[in-house]
């Protein structure tokens, strides 16, 4: 596959000067510039793509594809701290309700973090690489495994485990804003619901290629993929009829390579990709209200007030979305190495 949870192409270029539109133009092609060094500056947190953000009153945490985990200081942009956190890419990161942290990775591990950012728990999906999970309360956990399974983790145990319901893969997960259901999507473009006591309430296609990202909003859910498409579903009432599956309310195009990262807040939705750009979508309009060139691969991004963050190949980029904005980079500050 090749997904943004799983295999992704190198980014080759640097982070560019970013130009905010408040109307839709389509990218301009650039020029191959050479590969990024393989020996990035010491000081510098993340020497791998970024491929998990995560923010908690104002303090950003940010996890690459090597494991490593690191803590900024949004106002200032300056390192506060960083760690190995996992042996294989961090794919989700969620504030955790009593201060700390979750974390997600291809490991096959969850992570408990406290707030001192000392590990608290961990559990492992033993024999699998985790592609994605949502927190579902305290050591309990929803994740997707690379052998097309799902699987309620509660600590070291399994609650349940639907097995193989994803042909290539299962890459991506998000769970209703009621928390009764949750969609996955898999390497095979397909999208499956379900009960959170695990009972199978439907599958159908719902792109070509992968599934790269889900987000599931008031207005419905949301899938991206390698097709290019954004789409926004209705969720069923009842189960998926396989002759009768159910069609897209709307579908935003616009990205000129596939999808990587969703992110939605509000009637805003946020979306980044392989074609280096942040996109910026009205949910309810089904439009495309901005761009921001990040000058090469997105691979995560997060909307924090009226900021969007993505992430790229080892580095961070903050924009201010109320007006024309110079991005800003996030470097470490000081004497800020842990």
């Amino acid at each position: 596959m090749i997904s943004r949870r799983l295999l992704y192409p190198l980014a080759t270029g640097a982070m560019a000067a970013v130009v905010w539109w408040l109307s839709p133009k389509e990218a301009s092609k650039t020029s191959e510039a050479p590969a990024p060094s393989t020996a990035p500056d010491p000081g510098r947190p993340h020497r791998d793509k970024i491929t998990a953000l995560g923010v908690r009153d104002q303090i950003l945490l940010s996890g690459d594809a090597g494991g490593v985990l690191a803590r900024w200081d949004l106002k200032t942009g300056a390192l506060i701290d960083h760690w190995s956190g996992h042996g294989g890419p961090v794919r989700q990161i969620d504030p955790a309700p009593e201060g700390g942290w979750i974390t997600h990775s291809g490991d096959g591990t969850v992570a408990w973090w406290g707030a001192d950012t000392q590990i608290q728990r961990r559990a492992r999906l033993t024999g699998r690489a985790l592609n994605d999970g949502v927190p579902l309360g305290p050591g309990e956990s929803l994740v997707v495994d690379d052998l097309g399974s799902i699987t309620r983790l509660l600590d070291e145990d399994r609650r349940w485990r639907k097995r193989m319901m994803h042909k290539q893969g299962a890459l991506s997960v998000a769970v209703s804003p009621d928390g009764d259901r949750a969609i996955s999507g898999g390497a095979d473009g397909s999208l499956a619901l379900w009960g959170l006591d695990g009972a199978e309430q439907g599958v159908w296609m719902g792109h070509e290629g992968f599934v790269s990202d889900l987000a599931w909003a008031p207005q419905g859910i949301l899938s991206a993929g390698e097709d290019r498409h954004i789409k926004l579903w209705a969720p069923p009432t009842a189960t998926v009829d396989p002759e009768d599956p159910p069609s897209p309310l709307k579908v935003l195009d616009g990205h000129t390579a596939p999808i990587l990262a969703l992110h939605a807040v509000g009637d805003r939705l946020a979306s980044g990709g392989e074609d280096g750009t942040v996109r910026l979508w009205s949910i309810a309009q089904g439009a495309q209200i901005g761009r921001i060139e990040a000058g090469g691969v997105v691979y995560s991004v997060l909307q924090v007030g009226d900021q969007v963050i993505a992430g790229g190949d080892a580095s961070l980029q903050v924009w201010q979305i109320d007006g024309p904005s110079q991005g800003r980079p996030l470097h470490p500050g000081p004497g800020s190495h842990p």
